[in-house]
């Protein structure tokens, strides 16, 4: 299954890649996988979601916003 990893990004104290998955589950579609983990020293890294499109470039940006969207609710209920 041919796949590409994106480079580590970092979003408010978290690291994530994200893989596009070029032949997703139904024909003609792709899928992004995300995994996150904090920046603390000794975090393991964790499974975020997949999201899927037509476009590996569209799945990777759904699954990117919703990890964003779920770290901004994460910080504000902290605070």
């Amino acid at each position: 299954m041919p796949s590409a990893s994106v480079a580590i990004k970092e979003y408010s104290g978290y690291r994530y890649t994200i893989t596009i998955i070029a032949n997703g589950a139904l024909m003609g579609t792709a899928e992004a996988e995300l995994w996150w983990q904090r920046q603390d020293k000794g975090a393991k890294r964790r499974y975020f979601g997949r999201r899927v499109a037509a476009i590996g470039a569209d799945a990777a940006r759904r699954v990117e916003a919703d990890f964003r969207d779920w770290v901004d609710g994460q910080l504000e209920a902290k605070n």
